[in-house]
């Protein structure tokens, strides 16, 4: 049982791994700016969409690996 959520867990992991290196990358390439203002706000507007992004992906990870839901939710719940 535990394996099943360690598995789907991991996956979830992962995701968050690959986009703090989208992150990483990006902000890497942001040219710089006249004040640290527009600087955070540029940088704070590509976080959101990687993160957007990001979210979308695990929601739509979760949808496919449903028929493992139910087990999950009670492994969780301590049912």
């Amino acid at each position: 049982m535990f394996g099943l959520l360690n598995k789907h867990e991991r996956t979830h992991g992962l995701y968050y791994k690959q986009f703090a290196k989208k992150v990483y990358a990006a902000l890497r390439k942001l040219k710089s700016a006249k004040t640290c203002s527009a600087l955070e706000k540029r940088a704070a507007s590509i976080v959101e969409k990687l993160a957007q992004a990001d979210k979308k992906r695990n929601v739509k990870f979760d949808k496919r690996d449903r028929r493992n839901y139910r087990t999950m939710e009670r492994l969780y719940s301590g049912a």
